[in-house]
């Protein structure tokens, strides 16, 4: 095994390197390796080199799945380790999937089922508690990718899980407490929702994207024929019309800037204008053909 450090995790084989505790230097090291790792109930050692030397990648459905069976601290080097969130992880699997040589990982969706069932709640304890005292301690450094505010919304997050599996009736009762307020209310609750979701869309927009773009490219790759159907279904709903027209609205400059750049832009307009002239052009002359045809066998 030959010694791995870094001071920055960039690429997802960094972690498994980490984990693995050096770059192996044959498939029998692995083999050595998930012998005794939880990764074997999700992963064979032929998963581990397409991770490390094929741009492997995970699915959506899967990938939480895997980061569960990971340590909660991931050693860097000698003097640095690395407390990793599932959003870190899963950034680093998603950059994977546009890769022009990048193989989807094939895991079992039960036994991944099963591994988040058992598993997942108690990494997030643990996640959480490390995270706490690391910042107690002030030793631990987090994933360099996480600035400050990042990690602070993400510790956040994982409280609020614990939360929710320590206090399961916490949410019901939120939604008993909203049914007992009257409709205006409910409306102005509704309202400022919509708003606080408004905002995080607009400060989140581009990380959204790219999680939209990927969770496609992933069904593409795993399911293209639904993904087919899910696009004809999108493309053919009664208010279709009115969505685009109010995307077009509201991005108008965006869209024009895009098109300003974009060399194919004139030749579908150009398309575009021939298709239109061969609608008002075409019944005319189909039936100039045909009256020729005609023409020509009353000449006969």
């Amino acid at each position: 095994m030959k010694r791995f450090e870094t001071d920055k995790i960039t690429d997802l084989a960094d972690v498994f390197y980490a984990v693995l505790g050096g770059k192996p230097e044959n498939v029998k090291e692995i083999d050595e390796f998930m012998e005794k790792s939880p990764l074997k109930k999700l992963l064979f050692t032929s998963d581990i080199v397409r991770i490390l030397e094929y741009d492997g990648f995970f699915a959506d459905e899967t990938v939480l799945a895997v980061y569960s069976l990971l340590p909660e601290k991931i050693r860097l080097n000698q003097k640095q380790s690395v407390i990793m969130s599932p959003t870190t992880f899963m950034k680093l699997n998603r950059e994977r999937i546009t890769r022009p040589h990048s193989r989807l990982i094939n895991i079992s969706f039960p036994a991944a089922q099963e591994v988040m069932q058992n598993e997942y709640d108690l990494k997030i304890q643990r996640v959480i508690e490390a995270l706490i005292d690391a910042k107690k301690k002030k030793y631990e450094k987090t994933h360099t990718a996480l600035t400050k505010e990042e990690l602070k919304r993400e510790q956040n997050k994982l409280r609020m899980r614990k939360r929710r599996i320590d206090h399961p009736l916490e949410r019901k009762s939120y939604y008993k407490k909203f049914a007992t307020l009257t409709p205006e209310e409910q409306e102005k609750k509704r309202a400022d929702n919509n708003r606080r979701n408004a905002l995080y869309r607009a400060k989140n927009r581009e990380r959204l994207r790219q999680k939209a773009n990927a969770r496609r490219a992933n069904l593409k790759a795993e399911n293209p024929e639904l993904l087919k159907e899910l696009d004809r279904k999108n493309n053919t709903r009664a208010n279709r019309s009115e969505i685009d027209r109010r995307y077009y609205q509201k991005h108008k400059d965006e869209i024009t800037l895009k098109a300003g750049r974009n060399p194919m832009v004139k030749v579908y307009k150009k398309r575009y204008q021939i298709k239109k002239r061969l609608q008002k052009t075409g019944p005319i002359l189909a039936s100039l053909v045909a009256a020729l045809a005609v023409a020509k066998g009353h000449g006969k």
